[in-house]
């Protein structure tokens, strides 16, 4: 019975002195689910293939840099980071649950008669042979919201995101945001279409080039084993009219003197 005591006694010692200096451990949540019906709460870690661009365009929108909006369509839940990133989560939880970055801020924007229109978000992960990439078009709304996401093509989605920050009825407009020299080249090619000495075709070459000037267009890539020839106003086409007119005759001048000498050897 003494021999109990003790053995009692000396366990409640042992048992005050673990309490007296517990030592701390790490709990883990159970993330093994085996394809029950679990809401995604914790956060994935996606690896992003570059930095997103500098802030371009609609300024008015940095105060949204750092933040994130988010919507649930179907069996996703989609992110959109403005001048960040795009993402898609599978909310269901399982061994082989999806999450992607869909696109990448790329500085870049859709416009379109002369107005900011959309978001380009690029250099998404991989969708068999091409980059995931959104197009998010900013509308006027009371408060920062994604309103709605499709997938418009196959990995090319399009997000409609409304914000009050972009209310103002002229705050899509390009002009106003260009340096004073980009605005005199604007206005030089408004009067070269005006009157007649620039195509539609020239404008809008023209007109995109100080886009990408500006840096609002990506600057697109030329493939040096391709010629494509083409005119951006009328001078350009006289020219080249006369040019070819001159070839014309040089070979048909060439062609009847061939057919004479062979005349002549006969």
């Amino acid at each position: 019975m003494v021999c109990y005591v003790w053995l009692a006694i000396n366990f409640v010692q042992v048992l005050d002195a673990k309490l007296s200096n517990p030592v701390p451990i790490t709990v883990v949540r159970d993330t093994t689910y085996y394809g029950r019906d679990v809401r995604l709460e914790n956060s994935v870690n996606l690896f992003a293939k570059r930095k997103a661009a500098n802030v371009t365009g609609l300024t008015e929108l940095s105060p949204l840099l750092g933040k994130c909006y988010s919507l649930e369509s179907g069996k996703y839940r989609y992110e959109f980071c403005p001048f960040q990133n795009a993402t898609q989560h599978e909310i269901v939880v399982n061994w082989r649950s999806f999450h992607a970055i869909i696109g990448i801020w790329s500085g870049y924007w859709v416009i379109d008669n002369n107005t900011f229109v959309a978001m380009l978000y690029t250099s998404g992960d991989n969708c068999g042979t091409k980059e995931r990439s959104v197009k998010a078009t900013i509308v006027c709304g009371e408060n920062e919201a994604l309103m709605n996401v499709t997938e418009f093509a196959s990995c090319e989605y399009e997000f409609i995101f409304s914000t009050r920050y972009v209310c103002h009825p002229q705050s899509f407009l390009v002009y106003p945001r260009l340096a004073d020299h980009l605005q005199r080249k604007w206005d030089l090619i408004e009067t070269k279409h005006s009157i007649d000495l620039l195509t539609q075709k020239g404008y809008d070459k023209e007109l995109n080039d100080l886009f990408v000037e500006a840096g609002l267009y990506e600057k697109p890539v030329v493939n040096e084993n391709r010629t494509e020839r083409s005119f951006n106003d009328v001078s350009q086409c006289v020219e080249a009219y006369k040019k070819l007119e001159n070839e014309l005759q040089k070979c048909n001048a060439n062609s009847r003197q061939n057919l004479l000498n062979g005349r002549w050897n006969n």
